[in-house]
């Protein structure tokens, strides 16, 4: 699962372009904001007793005030006439808060899919639900899952788009 994810963020940074940020449509009166998304687990711990990190997904788009921004990193598996999509997906909302701060709005779904035998699928999913304000530049942690088993995070980071340029 991992190297599709991994091939489809390098296709879609490909085919956007060699700045390796996705664009939604954009309003040359508004403000423009870069959002990183940065989604990890930490799943079961090594002998020494480290645990385990993994990146799922650090896909980047940049979006103008109040326009949503939507992106989705995964696959779809096939089964019989059924398309089941799983990955990270997520829709996400930025609005100006203060000077140095944004409003932050919006959800993040982490899903995954088994295959227990060849004629059925289980899809696992979580979302979680956003509404933070974020200072510009400043990363902020939304936990998605904790449980005995795993976490799940998503690292936020919003900045203008001025400073990528």
């Amino acid at each position: 699962m991992r190297r599709l994810m991994t091939a489809t963020v390098l296709v879609l940074i490909a085919t956007i372009g060699s700045s390796g940020i996705l664009r939604a449509k954009q309003d040359a009166s508004r403000p423009t904001y870069v959002i990183r998304l940065s989604l990890a687990e930490e799943t079961s711990q090594q002998t020494d007793g480290r645990p385990v990190i993994r990146r799922l997904a650090e896909p980047t788009i940049a979006t103008t005030e109040k326009t949503p921004a939507e992106i989705r990193v995964g696959g779809t598996k096939q089964l019989g006439d059924e398309s089941i999509d799983f990955g990270t997906q997520a829709k996400i909302r930025v609005e100006s808060a203060t000077k140095d701060a944004v409003r932050v709005r919006g959800k993040i779904e982490i899903s995954s899919i088994s295959t227990p035998s060849t004629d059925s699928a289980v899809r696992r999913s979580t979302t979680v639900y956003v509404d933070r304000l974020i200072a510009l530049g400043k990363t902020e942690r939304v936990m998605i899952d904790d449980n005995d088993d795993k976490q799940s995070w998503c690292d936020i980071t919003v900045s203008a788009f001025d400073d990528h340029q």
